[in-house]
């Protein structure tokens, strides 16, 4: 129990300090500013990105996406996930310079809620790799090269995922296990660990993974036996889609090039 408070009194030194306006605050107050629920004036240039996609998106779900499959066989079917790729949704909020649509909040969305009123796990899955995928970390935290190699990526073709949650520590990220060893020659972290509900898992080809760096330098060289092994989640309740797995990583060597985040301070990017 004591290493759970100390988890929580690391995350909130962590965590960025909230500075703006909240509706919410002002209830505890005692003195809400309903002000603050009026949406700000949508430039015009939003409002016409979003209805020249709005029947796009509606015509495909229409035609191309049956829920009542999806929940039946618990997966999105693969030329449904190809047709989100092929309108954008998958780069709703990646910028236009690297492959993405650029949309703002407000269409994003208006796009996840249409996507929703059709499957949720549908709108689920699409949101993930824009948000807790690499999408937002490389945005946020990324290289300029990574940025260019990476975004056009998962924009277009290559669905992501992310992994925080683990067997004994769940989701508390000041506590995870899993720990990642910069070798000898200082080019490559040597990743060693377990993560569980790994949502998007079976279906990404890049996973933001969550390591406790140690500041130790670890050996330069591998057994054949290393790498990563993929489990599916069993069936769960009342939600079954989207795929979920459990990953196993041992010993998995990684380039310090794909490593997007300064390690000082990284406790900040899961929460």
């Amino acid at each position: 129990m004591a290493d759970l408070f100390k988890g929580l009194e690391r995350i909130e030194e962590a965590r960025e300090r909230f500075t703006g306006q909240s509706f919410m605050a002002s209830l505890f107050t005692g003195k809400p500013d309903f002000s603050l629920l009026l949406l700000p004036e949508e430039p015009p240039e939003e409002k016409a990105a979003w209805e020249e996609f709005r029947p796009r998106l509606e015509t495909f779900l229409t035609a191309q996406v049956d829920p009542d499959e999806i929940e039946r066989t618990a997966k999105i079917p693969d030329s449904v996930l190809k047709g989100l790729f092929a309108l954008g949704a998958f780069g709703m909020k990646i910028p236009r310079q690297y492959g993405g649509l650029g949309f703002s909040y407000t269409n994003y969305g208006r796009a996840l809620m249409l996507m929703a009123s059709w499957n949720n796990a549908l709108a689920l899955t699409v949101a993930v790799p824009q948000s807790i995928g690499i999408a937002m970390p490389l945005l946020m935290f990324g290289k300029e090269d990574q940025r260019r190699k990476y975004l056009p990526l998962v924009a277009r073709e290559a669905v992501s995922a992310f992994a925080l949650t683990e067997p004994i520590t769940g989701s508390d990220a000041a506590n995870i296990a899993t720990e990642a060893i910069l070798d000898s020659t200082g080019t490559t972290f040597i990743v060693n660990g377990e993560k569980l509900w790994c949502t998007n898992g079976p279906i990404a080809r890049y996973v933001t993974l969550i390591a406790r760096v140690s500041r130790q330098n670890g050996p330069n060289t591998m057994d054949r036996g290393c790498g990563c092994r993929l489990r599916t989640a069993r069936e769960q309740m009342t939600w079954f889609t989207p795929p979920s797995s459990s990953i196993c990583r041992h010993l998995v060597s990684m380039f310090d090039s794909t490593v997007s985040l300064k390690v000082a301070g990284a406790l900040k990017t899961p929460i």
